[in-house]
């Protein structure tokens, strides 16, 4: 035979909204500090000559002898909610790539213009380097 406590209501009911509360707390505070990674590919090759490279899908600086420097514009655009972006750039490239925003904070609804400008340094070796620019942004309530 099972037997079955008597559960009272008032209790339950408070334990049902302390439960409640809970969970809205804590997924409200897991979406609202969520953060969005944006990883780009970049590149340059170093040559005797200039040159161009249409990519689209990656920040590239085409071909650059060494003491010569290109730049890229990266266009953010911000949503709803105000946003932190820091710009992160690979290990490879830290020498030779350079923000002009490292770390900001953007309005709702706005376009932030980031400048990257490469410098192939003096003794630069001719060939491709390759790495990558990272982009994070947060939302702030």
């Amino acid at each position: 035979m099972i037997y079955l406590k008597k559960v009272n209501l008032k209790k339950a009911i408070f334990i049902f909204i302390l439960v409640y509360l809970a969970s809205f707390t804590i997924s409200k505070f897991f979406l609202n500090n969520t953060s969005n990674n944006i990883i780009y590919e970049t590149n340059v090759i170093v040559s005797d000559h200039p040159g161009f490279d249409i990519n689209t899908s990656a920040i590239t600086f085409g071909m650059l002898a060494p003491e010569f420097a290109a730049t890229r514009n990266l266009f953010i655009d911000s949503e709803e909610n105000a946003q932190e972006v820091i710009i992160y750039v690979d290990r490879n490239f830290s020498n030779w790539l350079f923000s002009n925003k490292n770390e900001f904070i953007m309005q709702p609804n706005m376009r932030e213009t980031v400048a990257l400008t490469l410098e192939v340094p003096k003794d630069a070796n001719i060939g491709e380097y390759s790495g990558e620019v990272k982009i994070k942004i947060k939302q702030i309530n």
